[in-house]
């Protein structure tokens, strides 16, 4: 299973800010079809969208395997400390947070790819019908059984090798 990240409470915020579908579809430039089932849980939402929702929104929960959590937009640190003075937090960009950004949402889809591959693998697998193949074909029949599995396989094996794991930091 994939790392997937489910929006909690997309269609309660995007009702609170009388957006419809539609518009938020437009925001996230997605489909309506699409929305629906972000809505529902049958799709995932990518991170850069979960942003533009809290951008939008002002906040967002979402869950990631079996945590749910909070993301709030930051307006600014205030206070006497702060060394920006309270500037909202849009005005200093940090160019290093949106690569790591891209960086995990990179990561996230590619294991999800590889969890597809290893999915449809499985099936083609366990399913009979993989096996069979007409016997007027003989070996050449034989031979397009195996060569689709090895495609899929291979496509598994792509994804994977697009990860880079130097490029990524493990906390704990």
């Amino acid at each position: 299973m994939g790392i997937s990240i489910l929006p909690v409470d997309l269609k309660k915020r995007r009702a609170e800010h009388r957006m419809t579908q539609e518009d938020l579809a437009a925001m996230l430039d997605v489909t309506r079809v699409q929305v629906a089932r972000i809505e529902t849980g049958e799709r995932n939402i990518t991170l850069r969208n979960v942003l533009k929702c809290v951008d939008r929104f002002g906040g967002l929960k979402v869950r990631m395997g079996d945590s749910v959590y909070v993301i709030q937009k930051q307006e600014s640190f205030g206070g006497d400390d702060d060394p920006r003075n309270g500037k909202p937090h849009d005005d200093i960009p940090n160019t290093e947070e949106h690569e790591n950004l891209n960086g995990v949402e990179h990561f996230v889809n590619a294991y999800n790819q590889i969890e597809a591959g290893r999915a449809e693998l499985r099936a083609a697998l366990a399913d009979p019908r993989t096996w069979r193949y007409d016997a007027e074909e003989g070996r050449a029949g034989r031979i397009s059984v195996v060569k689709k599995l090895i495609d899929i396989r291979e496509a598994a094996d792509g994804a994977l090798q697009e990860i880079h794991t130097d490029d990524f930091e493990v906390y704990q």
